[in-house]
């Protein structure tokens, strides 16, 4: 629209207004609509519960604009106040100094500079720092963060109701508080304290610290280049870098692991695991509670421990070789037990698919237990 006083109607379809100028009118319509005020002299304050916003001009007037269906706006470059609707808001507030208020709906605030304080109401809401040209520390118990700009001045950060945090591409520290939390460190190393609730911990690289504190939490490194091993009986992990380096990880009350899609080796404590090892010829050591096991494809090798274990079965590429299954405590899941079929090989068994297809070898066992117990071993 650039200069002028405009009308916009958007109808179906997600729809994106640019402006720079000038009493506007931006009516949505239906789908996820957005208005781009980037190029404003000024800062925008705009309310999307209230339908209204305005912005000071170069003659210190204020010029009001009016919202109707709006769900996304990209802000300016200057200091923004923006305030949600019930709609899932996304929010880029870019450069200055800048006021966050989500309301209801599961929000999400971008930022990459400034003093900001964010509010993000009711439900799920989430910061995202990507673009920060440094590492971020924050500690959502406490509400409060900061990092360095370049001019290595700490500049403060504020956070009420935030429950997912994106951060950056550096080193990072961050801290949840007592709702399910999920953190995306990225590269750099990172060090991860949950807190209370079943926190989330997404990584990609770097040496990494993770401390999932109460709660049942889960580290995903699916994005790494090459398998892991860890052992979150001994607390400790590596993978090799693309340089060939071995990186070491740390994890603290880590419950449930999403490896990678190479070859991992994986064993389990006394709590209560959750393994999903994805692509790769795994190996996974169950450890002592009551475990779930999804190996994903490959040819991998499952090592049971005392406790009950469950293990999802794949019709896929690949097979499971599972040792020390235990009657009525081995139970097997993902597929039809009335389907299967089962073949004596030495001292295994080999559960087969409606095709023929072998899902897995089942080690010290005759067919017989199978048989004889379908509804107790296949759940």
């Amino acid at each position: 629209g650039y200069e002028g006083d405009d009308t916009y109607f958007g109808g179906a379809g997600n729809d994106t207004f640019v402006d720079i100028q000038g009493t506007n009118y931006f009516d949505g319509g239906e789908d996820t609509d957005t208005v781009s005020f980037y190029g404003l002299n000024s800062g925008i304050q705009l309310n999307l519960a209230q339908g209204s916003g305005s912005y000071l001009n170069q003659e210190g007037q204020q010029i009001t604009q009016t919202f109707l269906s709006i769900e996304r706006v990209n802000a300016t470059i200057h200091n923004d106040h923006l305030t949600g609707n019930q709609e899932n808001n996304t929010f880029y507030g870019y450069e200055g100094d800048d006021t966050y208020f989500g309301g209801a709906g599961n929000d999400t605030f971008v930022d990459i500079q400034g003093t900001n304080y964010f509010d993000g109401g009711e439900d799920t809401d989430t910061v995202s720092f990507y673009g920060l040209n440094s590492g971020i520390q924050l500690n959502l118990a406490q509400g409060s963060g900061s990092y360095l700009n370049q001019e290595g001045q700490q500049i403060t950060q504020t956070f009420l109701s935030i429950e997912r945090v994106n951060a950056t591409i550096h080193d990072d520290n961050l801290t949840g508080n007592q709702e399910n939390n999920t953190f995306y460190g990225y590269e750099g190393d990172d060090t991860y304290f949950g807190g209370a609730g079943n926190d989330t911990f997404v990584d990609t690289q770097g040496t990494n610290y993770f401390d999932g504190g109460e709660g049942h939490d889960s580290v995903s490194l699916y994005g790494f280049n090459s398998g892991i091993q860890l052992n979150l009986a001994q607390e400790s992990g590596s993978y090799i870098d693309g340089e060939g380096q071995q990186i070491t990880q740390t994890f603290l009350g880590i419950e449930r692991v999403h490896a990678t899609i190479h070859d991992d080796n994986l064993t389990g404590n006394q709590e209560n695991n959750d393994f999903y090892s994805y692509d790769g010829d795994d190996l996974i050591n169950s450890g002592e509670g009551n475990n779930f096991i999804n190996s994903g494809s490959g040819l991998d090798t499952i090592e049971l421990g005392t406790g009950n274990n469950r293990i999802f079965l794949e019709i896929g590429e690949g097979f499971d070789t599972v040792f020390n299954f235990q009657l009525g405590a081995t139970r097997f899941t993902g597929v039809n037990a009335n389907e299967l079929g089962f073949e004596q090989s030495n001292s295994s068994v080999n559960i087969l698919a409606a095709d023929g297809d072998l899902l897995a070898s089942v080690d010290g066992t005759q067919v017989s237990t199978f048989t004889d117990n379908l509804s107790t071993i296949f759940i």
